[in-house]
């Protein structure tokens, strides 16, 4: 996969901000491959054998236990409640602005214990930030009263790992889950 140099006037023009949560309680603003700003990054992974994502995207609410609770959380109304709390919800998108990707990348590792046995997973990721965000979070939280802890938007570039399901990436939710996750800067 090839990365095209764009500047950061010409991303804010291009990605297009959800305008609500998808059918599965989940919030993430798709972003094209084209304005993946990573050739000195591309380089390197594929020098260390990462396979590049095959779609983009910043995770805003995405986090299994984060929907989960949130599903429920809109469970416990009658159905007419539940659309009026699922536009608010929606509503809350209207906080988000630019997009601005930091040339700050990541090498995250994380293992996970399946039925198949031990899963090794390897991501290479790059920060963002989202204007708006923590209004986002504060909105939401104290609208649904679950807490998200500190935000850590990013993208994932690249996958690798010793299983078909490595290329799902590793879930990151906030800066407290990344700084549990084995990880150090990528200097390019």
């Amino acid at each position: 996969m090839e990365f095209v140099e764009t500047s950061n006037s010409e991303l804010n023009n291009e990605i297009v901000l959800p305008d609500k949560f998808d059918e599965n309680n989940c919030l993430l603003i798709p972003v094209q491959p084209a304005l993946i700003n990573s050739e000195s990054v591309s380089i390197f992974a594929v020098n260390q054998d990462f396979n590049p994502k095959e779609e983009f995207h910043i995770t805003i609410i995405g986090n299994k236990n984060i929907v989960s609770e949130l599903t429920d959380k809109i469970e416990e109304f009658n159905p007419d409640q539940q659309i009026e709390f699922k536009n608010k919800l929606s509503g809350l998108t209207q906080l988000l602005g630019n997009i601005t990707f930091i040339d700050e990348y990541y090498l995250v590792k994380k293992n996970y214990e399946t039925e198949e046995g031990n899963e090794e997973r390897q991501s290479i990721i790059q920060k963002v930030n989202v204007e708006g965000i923590d209004d986002f979070y504060k909105e939401f939280t104290s609208l649904t009263g679950i807490d998200l802890g500190t935000l850590f938007p990013h993208v994932t570039l690249f996958t690798k790992g010793n299983k078909p399901t490595s290329s799902k990436g590793i879930g990151i939710a906030s800066l407290e889950s990344f700084n549990i996750l084995e990880h150090h800067a990528i200097n390019l």
